[in-house]
């Protein structure tokens, strides 16, 4: 089969480029417009307490992480991905491309939509949009299981738009979560078991 016929087969089953750029846009738009906060005017009073303002700093720094995690949880929950992440969770891990094309177009649409938003994540946990802990920490475990089930889709793929560059923060976040995921990791709920809230009362 020529490789013209194999770009026809995946341009008719897969999202279509301008699907393709208004998911990353809005993806992008989501994360950048629920991470500004609005500039403050920081003035030193007479005694020089400079250290209040680096306090200030770190609270804003915090509270922006802290956004980050809302927004990210958010973001996953949709119901669009969760119906792409389920159907991609269900297949084996390794699947061929070819394997994935003789079965539902939705499968391939779901691939698709699964791999821009992880090459979203990717780019903006690379620039420092979203904190690199947070991305672990929500969604580390299942960005490995998700790469491991679409390599070789996306090697295909890659092959057909003759560019390495197909999805290629997807991979390279799959890489770094994997990289420093710590050795011998137990679920959270072994990790974590002796957690306990800093108060069970609203009152400050």
């Amino acid at each position: 089969m020529g490789k013209g016929l194999r770009k026809n087969r995946f341009s008719n089953t897969c999202l279509n480029n301008t699907q393709q750029q208004n998911i990353r846009t809005r993806t992008q738009s989501f994360f950048r417009e629920s991470l500004c906060y609005n500039e403050i005017d920081f003035t030193i009073g007479p005694d020089g307490r400079a250290e209040d303002i680096a306090s200030l700093m770190r609270q804003i720094r915090q509270q922006r992480r802290e956004l980050a995690a809302i927004k990210l949880f958010r973001f996953f929950a949709s119901p669009k991905f969760t119906e792409a992440y389920r159907t991609i969770l269900h297949l084996p891990d390794g699947m061929s491309a070819e394997d994935i094309r003789m079965n539902e177009a939705k499968i391939e649409n779901a691939a698709m939509l699964i791999s821009t938003t992880m090459e979203n994540i990717g780019v903006m946990t690379f620039q420092r949009i979203v904190p690199f802990l947070v991305v672990s920490n929500l969604v580390g475990t299942s960005v490995i299981i998700l790469w491991r089930k679409l390599e070789d889709w996306v090697i295909a793929l890659r092959v057909e738009i003759d560019s390495p560059n197909g999805f290629e923060w997807f991979q390279w976040l799959a890489a770094r979560l994997e990289q420093y995921q710590p050795a011998g990791t137990k679920p959270a709920y072994e990790a974590f078991e002796t957690w306990a809230p800093i108060r069970l009362t609203q009152d400050s």
